[in-house]
């Protein structure tokens, strides 16, 4: 696999899955790229990445944007211990 190997992964899992009325790929801010938007998203395949910066939108900012939206739900996770951290918790909004 070559410089997008998660943009490979994508299309050959969108191949495996082409029987699901919908597919999310989840992933975190290293594969927040163009690449990623301009290639793998479609009508049935969508991307949930955490953003690496803020961008330009047609009314700011993305963070700003998302700052103005009402919080649709909230939940806390135990993040199992690591050794060299100790227990984390997580909240996500």
């Amino acid at each position: 696999m070559g410089k997008h190997k998660r943009i490979e992964v994508a299309q050959k899992s969108k191949e495996f899955l082409k029987g699901a009325k919908t597919v999310t790929f989840i992933e975190d801010k290293e594969e927040d790229t163009y690449e990623q938007f301009a290639m793998v998203p479609d009508e049935r395949h969508h991307l949930l990445i955490r953003s690496r910066t803020d961008r330009k939108t047609a009314n700011g900012s993305l963070y700003e944007e998302m700052d103005a939206l009402p919080v649709a739900g909230r939940y806390t996770v135990q993040i199992p211990t690591d050794n060299r951290k100790g227990q984390q918790t997580s909240s996500s909004y």
